[in-house]
């Protein structure tokens, strides 16, 4: 985002244009209507505007506001800021906890907020019961049957996905998680992935390789022919039911193993495994320098 760097659009255009093959490779097996290009918009007016008109160019459905950049300013100014985004593009809402970077709204804003024309659907995620009944009453009492709920609270996703909310005999549910990412951690998971995998609704499966390798007894062992199998097996069901298949892994030489076999997204290493690594360069770079010097 940074106009500096300029990676915004770069990248929003290469996730689309992966999106859409991937689409097209397994149109045979699902609704063309049935995915959805969301974008994930931040910053001030200005910023969150221009990300929108970008997303919106490149065939972007709906952006995903982001409301951290507005932590000191009140609800209308921060619903004058919705209402200038959602002209650009169709809205998602996200109800971030404080803990994270989100902050506490009030009723009252998620009521006007929900009067929005272009709002198709919020995410929820203030890891707050009360706060998250907020939300479902404003879209309710403003008659929103258009609008999509989904839930972020990892602290109660069960919860909410099977919790009929009613308010004056009006009923609403939580339509389902943001993302719909199923992921594979245990050695039982792989036996079950056809069953899994088969469930309507799942578009992407990542492989945490941590805790599989552990479940297979050779922990740690990311290349152990066990691991690989067990891989190669998920990698398999995900092309049958048309489903992305994804891993992590801890080094460039893995993530090309895993790209060769078929993933088709990948992480890599860590955000504490990558400033661990380079405090160990530069330990050893000063070391060297002292050595040097003395």
């Amino acid at each position: 985002r940074d106009p500096k760097v300029g990676l915004y659009e770069p990248v929003l255009a290469l996730a689309a244009d992966t999106a859409r093959t991937w689409r097209e490779q397994t149109a045979a097996r699902r609704s063309p209507d049935s995915f959805v290009l969301i974008a994930g918009l931040c910053g001030r007016t200005p910023q969150a505007c221009r990300e929108a008109a970008i997303a919106k160019k490149h065939g972007y459905h709906a952006g995903l506001l982001s409301l951290g950049a507005w932590a000191r300013d009140d609800d209308r100014t921060v619903l004058r800021h919705c209402r200038a985004v959602a002209r650009e593009i169709p809205l998602i809402g996200f109800y971030l906890q404080p803990a994270v970077g989100g902050r506490v709204f009030s009723y009252g804003f998620w009521r006007a907020f929900a009067e929005i024309p272009q709002l198709v659907a919020i995410k929820i995620a203030p890891f707050h019961r009360y706060r998250t009944i907020d939300v479902v009453r404003a879209v309710l009492e403003a008659g929103r049957d258009d609008v999509a709920l989904y839930t972020g609270n990892d602290d109660n996703i069960i919860g909410d996905l099977i919790t009929p909310f009613e308010i004056e005999g009006v009923s609403l549910r939580i339509a389902g998680g943001l993302l719909g990412q199923w992921a594979v951690w245990t050695r039982r998971a792989v036996e079950m992935r056809d069953e899994l995998l088969s469930v309507p609704g799942i578009d992407a499966v990542m492989i945490g390789p941590v805790d599989l390798s552990i479940s297979y007894g050779v922990p740690g062992d990311f290349q152990h022919p066990k691991m690989v199998e067990a891989m190669e097996l998920i990698k398999e069901s995900c092309e049958k039911h048309g489903v992305a298949p994804g891993t992590q892994t801890r080094t460039v030489a893995l993530a090309k193993f895993w790209r060769d076999r078929g993933m088709r997204f990948l992480g890599c290493s860590g955000d504490t495994t990558m400033l661990f690594e380079r405090a160990k360069d530069l330990v050893s770079q000063l070391s060297m320098a002292d050595g040097a010097a003395r």
